[in-house]
C-alpha cells in the first residue's frame, strides 16, 4: 500500500543516491552509533520517501557481490554471496534447500552435512571447483553463503583466444610487415593490433559469461534466504501454537494435593 502524499512516486537513478546517502547520514547520526531496519524506514518516511524502498536498498546491500575484479580480466575470478538471518534454521529443512539448489544451477553437485551445517558443493573434471554453497545455522543464527568459481572460463578464453588467434595474428603481422611490406614498424603495429584485438575478444566474452554467472548466483541466494526464512518463520509460528507441556501427576500425589475434608 502506497503511504499518504506519494502517488505512487518512482524514483530516478539520482534521486535513489541520494536517498542512500541520506540513510548512510541519518545511521552516523544515531545515539547508539547504527539504526535498525524499523528505523530507517521510519527516518525515510519522516523525509517524505517510501519504506518499500528502504528495504529494497538493504536487500540489495545484502546481496551485493563481494570478489574483487582482476585488473587484466576485467571481471572477478570468483563470484561470493553471504548474508546472516536471524534464528536457526532446523536441519529438517535441509533437503529442500538441496532440491532448490539443483534446480536452479541444473547440476546435482555433491552433498555433505559437517557439524550440522549443510554443505553443497560441484566440481568440473580435474577436481576444479566450480560451486560452493554452505548454510550454517549456530547460536541463533543462520549464515548462507554461495560462491561460483570462474577461472576454467577464465583460462580457456583468454589461454584460447590470446593463445591461438593472438599467436596467428602476430605471425601474420610480422609476416606481411617485413615480407611484404619490408618494414619492422609496420610488422609490430599489425603483430601489436593483433594482439590486442584476440585481448578484447577474450575480455568481452569473459564479461558476458561472468554477469551471466552472475545473475544466476544472485537469484539463487535470494530464493535460499527466502526459504531459510520462511522455514524459521514457521517453526516460531509452530512453537508459538502448541500448547503448554504439562506433566501428569502421579495418583499418589494427586491424593496428597487434594483439600482434606
Amino acid at each position: 500500500m502506497t503511504e499518504p502524499g506519494q502517488g505512487g512516486r518512482t524514483f530516478s537513478d539520482q534521486e535513489v543516491g541520494l536517498i542512500l546517502k541520506r540513510a548512510a547520514e541519518l545511521q552516523q547520526r544515531g545515539p547508539t552509533g547504527g539504526m535498525s531496519a524499523a528505523e530507517l524506514e521510519q527516518a525515510a518516511l519522516e523525509a517524505g520517501i517510501e519504506p518499500r524502498h528502504v528495504r529494497n536498498a538493504i536487500s540489495e546491500l545484502d546481496h551485493r557481490d563481494r570478489s574483487e575484479p582482476s585488473g587484466f580480466l576485467g571481471y572477478p575470478t570468483r563470484i561470493e554471496f553471504e548474508q546472516t538471518l536471524e534464528g536457526e534454521l532446523p536441519a529438517s529443512e535441509y533437503p529442500a534447500l538441496v532440491e532448490e539448489i539443483r534446480r536452479s544451477l541444473a547440476r546435482t553437485g555433491s552433498v555433505a552435512t559437517l557439524g550440522g551445517n549443510l554443505e553443497w558443493t560441484d566440481s568440473v573434471p580435474g577436481g576444479r571447483q566450480l560451486y560452493s554453497i554452505s548454510v550454517s545455522p549456530r547460536r541463533g543464527e543462520t549464515r548462507v553463503a554461495v560462491e561460483g568459481g570462474l577461472s576454467q572460463e577464465a583460462g580457456g578464453l583468454f589461454g584460447g583466444l590470446m593463445g591461438g588467434l593472438g599467436s596467428a595474428s602476430v605471425m601474420l603481422g610480422f609476416g606481411l610487415g617485413l615480407g611484404e611490406l619490408h618494414s619492422v614498424a609496420i610488422a609490430l603495429l599489425l603483430a601489436s593490433t593483433g594482439l590486442l584485438c584476440s585481448y578484447g575478444l577474450a575480455r568481452t566474452l569473459f564479461g558476458a559469461v561472468y554477469r551471466r554467472r552472475l545473475a544466476r548466483l544472485s537469484r539463487l541466494i535470494k530464493r535460499l534466504t527466502g526459504q531459510v526464512e520462511e522455514a524459521i518463520q514457521r517453526q516460531a509460528d509452530q512453537l508459538e501454537s502448541e500448547p503448554p507441556n504439562h506433566q501428569p501427576l502421579h495418583p499418589g500425589r494427586i491424593a496428597k494435593e487434594l483439600p482434606s475434608g
